[in-house]
């Protein structure tokens, strides 16, 4: 009985060792093929959240994606004189289209701004990068339908670009032409050589353009509830000092400058 005992005991323990043997052998075969799970962090969830909204805005093919752009955005003299008027209809229409999102880096609050041809944005967040702002940027052009309104070349080029940035290319290349003319006048033939080369280089190097974004402050500072400004009416009443500032304002509008008295003196 003694020695059966002993027996067991013994195989006991070695059906024990060989057990966990075999899990230790199975544990160290099986880790080589797992999958190897990278860490999630802000950088690598901000790179997602821009190529999802990258992908989307250059997969719509939708015949109203630019419905909502009046035809004064295309016609730059007519654009320059809606602008001139305060609180023009264009300003107010595109400051009550407003997005919502919720971003890696904090909510946003934007709209379109067509004075400054840019996105205006709200934001608790500081220092926030330009691809997640263009990012938001596409979700809002395909949401409101206006697509021309993204004005980066290096992703879409939009018409936009050459009507409201022609002129100031052509002034920056005046001004250019200026510079160098006087450079040639002081410099010598070395350095005119060395002005060449980098001029070549600046003219491969041709900058392309992007969509101007506002920072207009913090979520707290957005007026949820947009009141019209009150106009002061004066209710009909008259007294002797406002006749008098109104008489002097309209004296102030009808004063001729000296060219125009003179002409007037001329003609007595």
């Amino acid at each position: 009985m003694y020695n059966y005992m002993q027996i067991t005991k013994k195989n006991l323990s070695q059906i024990y060792v060989f057990i966990i043997n075999f899990f230790l052998k199975l544990y160290y075969f099986w880790i080589p093929f797992q999958p190897t799970v990278v860490p999630m962090t802000i950088l690598t969830i901000t790179d997602n959240y821009v190529e999802e909204k990258k992908n989307r805005f250059l997969t719509v093919k939708h015949q109203d994606k630019n419905s909502n752009i009046n035809y004064v955005f295309y016609d730059k003299n007519e654009y320059q004189e809606v602008m001139q008027i305060t609180n023009n209809f264009l300003e107010k229409t595109w400051k009550m289209r407003i997005l919502f999102e919720s971003t890696p880096r904090g909510n946003i609050i934007m709209f379109y701004n067509p004075y400054k041809l840019g996105f205006a944005y709200y934001c608790d967040s500081y220092n926030l990068p330009y691809p997640l702002l263009n990012a938001v940027a596409m979700k809002y052009v395909t949401v409101y339908f206006c697509c021309d309104f993204f004005m980066d070349e290096n992703i879409i080029k939009s018409p936009l670009i050459k009507i409201h940035t022609e002129k100031e290319t052509k002034q920056n290349k005046t001004k250019i032409d200026k510079t160098t003319v006087k450079m040639i006048q002081t410099r010598s033939v070395k350095q005119l050589s060395n002005s060449n080369n980098s001029k070549t280089i600046a003219k491969n190097e041709v900058e392309k353009n992007i969509n101007r974004f506002i920072n207009m402050g913090k979520i707290a500072n957005f007026e949820f509830i947009q009141k019209e400004k009150p106009t002061l009416h004066t209710n009909s009443f008259t007294s002797y000092l406002l006749d008098n500032l109104t008489g002097e304002t309209n004296l102030q509008k009808k004063v001729m400058d000296y060219k125009a008295f003179k002409s007037m003196r001329s003609c007595t």
